[in-house]
C-alpha cells in the first residue's frame, strides 16, 4: 500500500486540494499583473529588510544591548536568506516562460519565504524589545516557545488538514486565508478613509504625544510587542497553505490544462516551446 504523504498524491486524489478557483487566478494573475509588478514586490520586501538590518544598527548604538550579540547581526542572516531567495526567484522567471500559468505559484511560494525571513527579523526584534524589560532570560524563555509552539502548532494543522484534503475527499479548510481576501477587498474600498481618521485622531488627541514618554506603557507596549506577530505568523501560514495547490497543479500540468478546457497558448505562453510545437503538429 502506498503511502500517503503530502507529495506523493496521485491526480485524482490532488483534484480534491486545486480548485477551479487557484486555477482561475492563476490564469487573471498572469494576465493582468504580468511579471515586472512581481519582481517590484520582491525588490520592495528586501528593502524592508534592510530596514530592519538599519534598525538594528541603530539599535546597538542607541540602547542597550540585551544580548552578547549584536542586534544587526542577528538581523542579517534573514536578509541575505531574502536576497538569495530573490535570485532564486528571477531565475525562475525562466521557466515560468514556458509554463505561464505557474507564474502565481512561483511568484507566491518565493514570496512567502522572503515575508518569512522578514517575519523572523519582526520577531527576533519584539522579543529583543520584550526582553529589554522582562529580561534575558524570561522574555527569550516565553516568546520563544510561544513562537516555537506556534511553529509545531501551525504544521500540524497544514499536514493533517491537506492530508485530509487529499485522501480523504474533505475540502481545505483554510478560514484565515479567506479572511485575508475579505479584508484586502475591505483595504482597497476603505483603506483610504481608515488612515485618514487615524490621522485626524493623532493630530486632535489631547496629550497624545505624551503617550510616547509614559515609561509604563512604553514597557508594556514592550512586554506585549511580540503578541501581534503571533498572528502574522498565523497569517502567513495560512498564505503558505493556500498556495500549496499550486505543486499539483506544476506536477499534473499537462492534466490540468484538459481539465480546466484553457488552449495550450493560454496555458503555456505564445513564447513557450509546447506552444511552439503544437503548431507544427
Amino acid at each position: 500500500m502506498k503511502k500517503q504523504t503530502l507529495f506523493n498524491a496521485t491526480l485524482e486524489e490532488s483534484m480534491n486540494l486545486v480548485t477551479d478557483k487557484y486555477i482561475q487566478t492563476a490564469m487573471e494573475d498572469i494576465n493582468e499583473k504580468g511579471y515586472k509588478r512581481k519582481i517590484l514586490g520582491f525588490f520592495t520586501m528586501i528593502f524592508f529588510m534592510l530596514c530592519m538590518y538599519w534598525l538594528g544598527i541603530y539599535t546597538d548604538s542607541h540602547l542597550e544591548k540585551p544580548y552578547f550579540i549584536n542586534t544587526s547581526i542577528l538581523m542579517l542572516p534573514p536578509l541575505i536568506i531574502g536576497v538569495l531567495i530573490t535570485c532564486h526567484y528571477l531565475f525562475e522567471l525562466i521557466k515560468v516562460k514556458q509554463s505561464r500559468i505557474l507564474s502565481y505559484y512561483y511568484y507566491n511560494k518565493n514570496m512567502l519565504a522572503v515575508v518569512s525571513c522578514f517575519a523572523l527579523q519582526a520577531v527576533i526584534y519584539s522579543i529583543i524589545g520584550s526582553s529589554s524589560v522582562l529580561g534575558n532570560i524570561l522574555g527569550t524563555g516565553i516568546y520563544g516557545l510561544l513562537f516555537i509552539f506556534i511553529g509545531f502548532e501551525r504544521y500540524r494543522w497544514f499536514k493533517e488538514d491537506t492530508l485530509a484534503s487529499l485522501y480523504g475527499q474533505q475540502d481545505f479548510n483554510n478560514p484565515l486565508a479567506r479572511f485575508l481576501d475579505y479584508f484586502v477587498i475591505f483595504s482597497k474600498k476603505y483603506g483610504g478613509l481608515v488612515v485618514l481618521l487615524l490621522f485626524l485622531l493623532r493630530l486632535f488627541l489631547p496629550g497624545g504625544s505624551d503617550i510616547y514618554h509614559n515609561d509604563i506603557i512604553r514597557n508594556v507596549v514592550l512586554i506585549f510587542f511580540p503578541l501581534p506577530l503571533a498572528l502574522g505568523v498565523y497569517f502567513v501560514v495560512a498564505l503558505g497553505a493556500d498556495n500549496f495547490q499550486g505543486y499539483y497543479l506544476q506536477k499534473y500540468l499537462e492534466d490540468y490544462r484538459e481539465m480546466s478546457g484553457y488552449s495550450i497558448e493560454e496555458w503555456y505562453g505564445p513564447k513557450s516551446k509546447k506552444y511552439k510545437e503544437s503548431l507544427r503538429q
